[in-house]
């Protein structure tokens, strides 16, 4: 069992991932959560969580999402998918004492590093895979690990013939007041509506599976980074 005390810098910055031990209440849930919110068909073989990390964000950044989530509240945890570097690798081996790259075009790396930053690393995974974004620029979360997984697919390290290694994200995230919708697409000045925090994107003929989504960054914040396996 891989020691809670293996920390990982990001970068030169405050940020350090820790290991969390497997029999430890905090793994324990986060892996409950990750099963049951799945959701969609699995690989042939199956998936499973390799490892968990806590994520030890700066002072800062912990104290504005803080602030933000005592003005506006209405707090639950989310999943967010995202992109890796090809050279970054540290989630393929945990022994190695290999760290994140930390360099700004990885998206994983500036994530823990600055938080979920509007314009610099959220929605490139949906861009470069032509994905629209449905309700405007935001930050897009959902309780649905099958979903997540989806915008992970650039995380992807591979681990054999047919099994690979992936990542997402579990934020803390205070929705605030949220507009919901069963539409496809909202108009830039629907997102979000006057009034509103937040949208949410709720299952119907345009969506199988919930979208959540932010306007502003101190709304989100990173706390855990999921490695899981994928064996095909």
């Amino acid at each position: 069992m891989v020691s809670r005390q293996q920390v990982l810098p990001v970068g030169s910055s405050e940020s350090v991932l820790q290991m969390l031990e497997e029999n430890s209440r905090e793994y324990t849930a986060l892996r409950g959560l990750f099963n049951a919110r799945w959701m969609k068909p699995r690989p042939a073989k199956g998936v499973s969580i390799e490892r968990v990390y806590s994520i030890q964000v700066s002072r800062e950044m912990r104290e504005k999402h803080e602030r933000y989530k005592g003005m506006f509240g209405n707090l639950c945890q989310r999943f967010h998918g995202t992109s890796c570097n090809e050279g970054c690798n540290f989630m393929v081996d945990p022994q190695g004492g290999q760290a994140p790259c930390g360099k700004s075009s990885c998206s994983v790396c500036n994530i823990c590093k600055l938080g979920f930053k509007l314009g610099a690393n959220v929605a490139g995974t949906a861009r470069a895979t032509g994905v629209p974004l449905r309700y405007g620029e935001g930050i897009y979360l959902t309780s649905v690990s099958g979903k997540a997984n989806d915008y992970a697919s650039r995380s992807a390290k591979k681990i054999g013939i047919a099994s690979e290694l992936r990542c997402m994200f579990v934020a803390s995230v205070a929705v605030g007041r949220a507009f919901k919708t069963k539409s496809t697409r909202l108009p830039a000045n629907q997102c979000p509506p006057p009034g509103y925090q937040s949208v949410v994107g709720e299952v119907g003929q345009g969506l199988n599976f919930d979208e959540f989504v932010v306007y502003n960054e101190e709304a989100a914040l990173p706390t855990h980074l999921i490695v899981y396996a994928l064996r095909h």
